[in-house]
């Protein structure tokens, strides 16, 4: 008498329905904000012409041209959130080639770190040594931007960002403490992954909303357009990654990006 136990892998298992899901939402979003871009553009266009002819009958009226000033932000404000809707609904196309991680996480750190002074955003580096992922880098670097952006928001001036990467052949080793997998696995079988994490010292995400932070349009932000990490997610996905997030009240939010170190070229990735 004894006791079998099995382990099957079902990252891909789980990353196949993600995706399937993300694809059915981009589908549905597509045909909405093609509609609604046409529908809105025509009226707003209008309204900035009648603008611009007000502007030039008015030009020594300061109170009307005061009004006049606030409607044609309002009107750039719609245009904005008109094109990241067509940005974050339209097929993401992959250039794929071979990225330095410790560069690049590098270069994004010191970036961010001039748009938000004050905020302590630091790269931490990791494990990766010399070791290159393949990726596109200008849709990473701005779905990592994306992340940082959000993260320093929620630091404020006196608070502090950290970026961290490691490579990992266990997909859902998220440790940078160095877990190993319960049981050894041939190495054949395996598939390098890159992790990327991205911390925070704010507040932390209010647990009622976690679950809605990735549906596009819910924003908590005035100024937002829930875009962002939606977007985030996308890309991550595109490039057969998926986007975690741990958060605690009070102790922060770490964002872990997970990706294959190597792609599979010629593969149909979502958001083709």
């Amino acid at each position: 008498m004894g006791i079998c136990v099995f382990f099957k892998d079902l990252t891909h298992v789980e990353m196949q329905e993600e995706n399937r899901d993300l694809d059915e939402r981009l589908r549905l979003l597509g045909q909405m904000a093609a509609g609604l871009a046409h529908e809105i553009r025509n009226p707003i266009a209008s309204v900035g012409v009648h603008c611009g002819l007000l502007r030039s009958r008015y030009q020594g009226d300061q109170r009307i041209l005061s009004s006049l000033q606030h409607i044609e932000k309002e009107i750039a404000r719609v245009e904005f959130i008109i094109r990241e809707c067509l940005n974050f609904v339209r097929p993401a196309e992959l250039g794929i080639r071979p990225v330095r991680i410790d560069a690049f996480l590098t270069r994004i750190a010191e970036q961010a770190g001039k748009l938000f002074e004050g905020t302590g955003i630091v790269y931490k580096g990791g494990s990766v040594g010399d070791v290159s992922a393949e990726m596109d880098e200008s849709l990473m670097e701005q779905a990592i931007m994306n992340v940082v952006a959000n993260a320093a928001h929620a630091s404020g001036t006196k608070g502090s960002v950290t970026l961290r990467a490691r490579i990992t052949r266990t997909y859902w080793d998220t440790s940078f403490g160095g877990r190993e997998p319960l049981l050894p696995q041939a190495s054949s079988n395996r598939e390098d992954f890159l992790i990327i994490s991205i911390r925070d010292d704010g507040p932390g995400i209010p647990e009622e909303i976690r679950d809605r932070i990735f549906v596009p349009f819910f924003t908590t932000k005035k100024e937002g357009t829930g875009i962002g990490l939606p977007l985030v997610q996308k890309i991550v996905y595109a490039h057969r990654g998926v986007l975690d997030i741990v958060s605690e009240t009070g102790k922060g939010t770490e964002f872990i990006i997970k990706l294959p170190v190597k792609q599979a070229h010629g593969e149909s990735h979502p958001g083709r």
